[in-house]
């Protein structure tokens, strides 16, 4: 509480851990149209200053917020914002001392009168916040040379309320003017895929028909799809675990909309993932010819998607400073495959034909041949849901480098991407 019609005192003690080069207080008296500065002073133990009486004319609520800067004049701290500021009351009598500066006496009340709110009954004003008669579209410097219900906007009184005269230290989405709001980066992710264990990775031929059980297992030779027929209970199986599944460059940009909340995208190219089916259509038709339709395996692999599209929602916890944690979720385009080797019974050779008999193997019952270059890829995709988190490390104002942990729910063909990446960001 402070004395109306009396000099208010504010004495700020900032934390040995912030520091601070400066202080500013940002005030608007009761019924005032526009915000007025204090500069403080740095004084034993932090920083003080005085708002005039001439602001405390009528009992009321004063708004007030504080932003500390650092010694390049960035704001590091504040407490209170415009839109949610801090309130003194203003009142005729206090019940008990009048505030004062560490060392110093209370000030005296004034005996003058100082600004009042426009209109404003039993008030006199006393000129220094009077508004000037320039009126819309007039050329200005300030808002106090346009008439009232006109402020002075990129050059030329307008329609709008409040003040742009100052140097605003506080962002209309409550965040700090000197944060950052646009964020672009350019990095790598290496994806992790969990597999799972599985039997007939590679499908099993029984009964004198090719089954394919697994629909999210696809197995590749060197020659692109593996187009053989595996025997049922022969090898054909992988462990579950952590597979590299390869590595993608990301090209993303992030916008800070309202109080650290941001929209971001990222679009890049997957490198890896699963081989191409290779010329798998053309042994499918060779063997018919030679062999008949019926003999002959169909190939049904697909060839990896490397393009990666995402869209997301972040919340940056901290907007400055040299750790900037933040955590998001979104939803993407995108396909993440990895493989590991096996070994098969195969029962037809490469060609498709009968297998021969000095290339039967005894661990395929002297009726396959073992087959050893097979590779056995778990598909996942083509949507995902991505969420995670991170820190932006700020190395100066506008570059850093972002770290960030994220996981990926493959859909509709499921699959769980552990992904880290790292990547230079650019702020501005």
């Amino acid at each position: 509480m402070a004395l109306v019609n009396t000099p208010l005192p504010i004495f700020v003690k900032i934390p040995e851990d912030i520091g601070g080069g400066s202080l500013k207080i940002r005030y608007k008296p009761f019924g005032g149209t526009s915000w007025e500065s204090v500069t403080m002073k740095k004084m034993k133990g932090g920083f003080g200053g005085v708002v005039p009486c001439g602001q405390l004319s009528t009992t009321g609520e004063l708004k007030l917020y504080i932003i500390v800067k650092d010694k390049e004049g960035d704001p590091i701290a504040t407490a209170g914002t415009r839109k949610q500021p801090l309130t003194v009351e203003i009142k005729n009598k206090l019940d008990g001392d009048q505030p004062s500066l560490p060392g110093e006496e209370p000030p005296e009340q004034c005996v003058a009168k100082g600004d009042c709110p426009p209109d404003f009954p039993g008030c006199t004003p006393s000129g220094d916040g009077a508004r000037g008669d320039k009126g819309w579209g007039a050329s200005c410097d300030k808002s106090k040379e346009c008439r009232e219900g006109l402020i002075c906007l990129n050059g030329s009184c307008e329609q709008g309320e409040g003040d742009d005269d100052d140097d605003d230290d506080d962002d209309d989405d409550g965040g700090l003017a000197g944060a950052p709001k646009n964020i672009v980066s350019l990095g790598i992710q290496l994806d992790l895929l969990i597999l799972g264990g599985a039997e007939n990775v590679c499908g099993v031929f029984e009964d004198g028909e090719f089954k394919q059980e697994l629909d999210n297992y696809f197995c590749f030779s060197p020659d692109g799809e593996f187009l053989g027929k595996p025997m049922d209970g022969k090898f054909n199986e992988i462990e579950g675990g952590i597979a590299l599944a390869g590595a993608r460059i990301l090209a993303g940009y992030d916008r800070v909309l309202w109080k650290g909340l941001t929209a971001g995208v990222r679009i890049g190219y997957a490198f890896g993932g699963s081989p191409s089916v290779g010329d798998a259509e053309d042994r499918y038709e060779d063997c018919k010819d030679d062999f008949g339709g019926d003999a002959c395996r169909e190939p049904l692999a697909s060839d990896f998607l490397p393009f990666h599209g995402e869209v997301r929602a972040s919340y940056l916890v901290f907007q400055e400073g040299l750790v900037r944690p933040y955590g998001f979720v979104g939803f993407g385009i995108g396909q993440v495959n990895a493989g590991v080797n096996v070994a098969v019974c195969d029962m037809v050779d490469e060609d498709g034909g009968p297998v021969p008999a000095d290339e039967r193997d005894g661990k395929c019952d002297d009726v396959g041949r073992k087959v050893d270059d097979v590779e056995a890829y778990q598909v996942t995709g083509l949507n995902f849901v991505p969420f995670g988190g991170g820190a932006i490390f700020a190395i100066t104002k506008n570059w850093g480098v972002n770290v960030e942990a994220k996981f990926m729910l493959m859909l509709p063909t499921f699959g769980f991407v552990i992904a880290p990446s790292v990547a230079p960001v650019f702020m501005f």
